[in-house]
């Protein structure tokens, strides 16, 4: 049996303490010890642990992001009015965390009022499980003022250096655009500036930018030079909101129609269901299962539709076939605790689906 002999060194920014032993660079669990034990903190150093795939600094509680299925994301909303509700533990199955959300003022402002200071203090928690913490900005009726902001480059600048300022104080890894929905070619055209000079901001940073798109909503050819990773809103369509081949076209018009390369792209998965017939009609995961304890294979009752275990299983595999990016969760304040969880079934098909 081979012993733990550490080493300890300064990192390469001379900000903490490392510890490694023989074998290399220690787990993460091992790792928060040493850091502990040697310089009293429970961060990893910004300066020296980086996301290999874009080299950008990650800072937090861990060490480095989760990985679940050799770089394939699992990205989570999380909303304003659930995170007292989450237990921030649910972080070991997510590689990203995006908290929904910040909206834009006319003036170029932002109103932050949904962020308090105790959902700032629980999102961090989440750092100590290796998630990155994204904000996002607008969102179904939470929109409005996206126009007036993105057409004015005068205001559009303003709240670019709102933003930056925001995730600073903050300590965002990145921001992620909702705009639901531009109306016009100018806001279309606004939109791709806005994006382009957030992208020019955060990059100086090194964070990461993100959109939310819906599945057939028009989408202008700038848009992906200024993005990291695209968002599939691919459920609330009509009837059966979520299907498999539903998902299928989606990714089919952004890939092969529009021409934008897989792994840029995640497929959204809805963790609700939602009437089929009355669209107004919804249901969270959690409430599906109390109530109806649906088998693995189904995805509909009592005139509601969503994703069940097979389903998110086959979307999972399809999307690594596809070669997408990872999956995105609206959202992950909707799930069942326990075995019946199904960001728990994510993580697992992602890690073990080829």
């Amino acid at each position: 049996m081979r012993h733990f002999v550490p080493e300890v060194s300064r990192c390469r920014c001379r900000k903490l303490l490392i510890c490694r032993s023989e074998f290399g660079s220690l787990n993460s669990i091992v790792k928060r010890i040493c850091f502990a034990a040697i310089a009293g903190l429970i961060t990893g150093c910004p300066g020296c642990y980086r996301d290999p795939a874009s080299n950008r600094p990650i800072d937090g509680g861990s060490t480095r992001p989760n990985s679940h299925g050799r770089g394939f994301a699992i990205v989570g909303y999380l909303p304003d009015y659930r995170v007292d509700g989450i237990a921030p533990e649910v972080g070991r199955h997510l590689t990203d965390l995006i908290y929904f959300s910040i909206e834009p003022n006319a003036d170029g402002s932002i109103n932050s009022d949904r962020f308090s200071s105790t959902a700032r203090e629980r999102l961090h928690v989440f750092r100590t499980f290796g998630v990155r913490i994204h904000v996002c900005i607008g969102g179904w009726d939470r929109s409005d003022h996206f126009g007036p902001v993105a057409t004015r480059p005068e205001v559009r600048q303003r709240f670019v250096d709102n933003v930056l300022q925001f995730c600073a104080d903050n300590r965002f890894d990145g921001v992620d655009i909702d705009w639901e929905f531009p109306d016009n070619d100018a806001e279309r055209r606004a939109w791709c500036e806005l994006l382009a000079d957030l992208k020019a901001g955060l990059a100086k940073q090194g964070l990461m930018l993100s959109v939310a798109v819906a599945s057939m909503q028009e989408f202008p050819a700038g848009i992906p030079a200024q993005v990291d990773r695209i968002h599939l809103m691919a459920y609330n369509a009509q009837g059966r909101h979520a299907t498999l081949e539903h998902a299928r076209q989606t990714v089919h018009r952004y890939t092969r129609d529009i021409g934008i390369a897989p792994n840029r792209l995640l497929l959204g998965v809805p963790f609700y269901g939602r009437g089929i017939a009355d669209r107004s009609r919804t249901m969270t995961w959690e409430n599906i299962v109390r109530q109806f304890h649906p088998a693995a294979d189904v995805d509909e009752v009592d005139g509601l539709y969503f994703n069940g275990p097979e389903t998110l299983r086959n979307k999972i595999r399809m999307a690594k076939n596809a070669g997408l990016g990872g999956i995105m969760i609206w959202e992950i304040g909707q799930d069942a605790r326990g075995e019946n969880s199904l960001l728990r079934l994510v993580c697992e098909a992602a890690r073990l689906t080829r």
